[in-house]
């Protein structure tokens, strides 16, 4: 049997992290929660994390720029960015910082747990 996969949820909005959560749970992902930049940067530090669900926009960062400082670890996991922020510069600048896919808030659970899905099968 494989081992479980590591997710790590940065999002500083509560329902919508225990949502994320949920969803994470349903795909048999052992979950780790962050609301804030600084914290979320140590976990993914220590090199555990095999996925990580980024909100663009926390309380004390970028999320865009925790997925460049993500993308330069040697463990970088799988990076899902979420925004409710469309424009296409936006979309294009958290692709361009390395997010292997990013969604638009608000999201279908289905969706995210389909984009989740493909990078557990991509590994």
């Amino acid at each position: 049997m494989n081992e479980p996969v590591r997710a790590l949820v940065v999002e500083d909005t509560q329902i919508l992290g225990r949502l994320i959560t949920s969803s994470l749970r349903g795909l048999g992902c052992e979950i780790e929660s962050s609301a804030r930049y600084a914290d979320a940067l140590r976990r993914l530090q220590t090199g555990t994390a095999d996925l990580a669900i980024i909100d663009i926009y926390l309380p004390d960062g970028s999320g865009i720029e925790l997925v460049r400082q993500a993308r330069k670890l040697d463990t970088s996991p799988a990076i899902i960015v979420l925004t409710a922020d469309a424009r296409l510069g936006t979309l294009q600048e958290a692709k361009e910082a390395g997010a292997d896919v990013v969604m638009t808030k608000p999201f279908r659970r289905d969706e995210l747990r389909e984009a989740v899905q493909q990078l557990i099968d991509r590994d």
